[in-house]
């Protein structure tokens, strides 16, 4: 496998690069409008930053206590699982009069499973891809 078309007719590869780039998208769109929401209810670019990127601060957390579960579980049933989870808390922070510290937990408490996802993203595309297209597959999910 040496070139993006040849990854792309990897059966299972687009749907799986599909639902990667949405999950991202989504994480990312909710970041945003979670730290819009924090700096107008706060004024406080701080508290607004760690609205915005601490899910990824807290994923050292989740890679540190977490991660080895990543080989030990069934990928396909554990990103669904985590995708559903994430889901849920992100239409928890959306209600209305959520205050600011428990949307701030939340996004903490997001963090720390997403890393797990990660490790078992990475461990999926192991399995669906050959050796000679993993570095190239891992390379657009980047």
């Amino acid at each position: 496998m040496r070139t993006y078309r040849d990854l792309f007719s990897a059966p299972q590869y687009p749907p799986f690069f599909f639902a990667c780039s949405l999950q991202i998208a989504a994480q990312t769109v909710a970041g945003l409008a979670l730290g819009s929401l924090v700096y107008a209810s706060t004024g406080s670019a701080l508290l607004s930053a760690l609205a915005m990127f601490g899910p990824a601060l807290a994923q050292v957390v989740g890679a540190l206590t977490l991660l080895s579960a990543a080989d030990r579980l069934p990928p396909r049933a554990t990103l669904a699982g985590l995708a559903l989870l994430l889901g849920l808390a992100t239409a928890v922070q959306a209600a209305p009069g959520l205050p600011t510290a428990a949307a701030l937990a939340l996004v903490l408490a997001q963090g720390v499973p997403a890393a797990l996802g990660g490790g078992v993203r990475y461990g999926l595309l192991n399995d669906i891809l050959d050796r000679d297209g993993y570095l190239l597959g891992r390379s657009v999910l980047n």
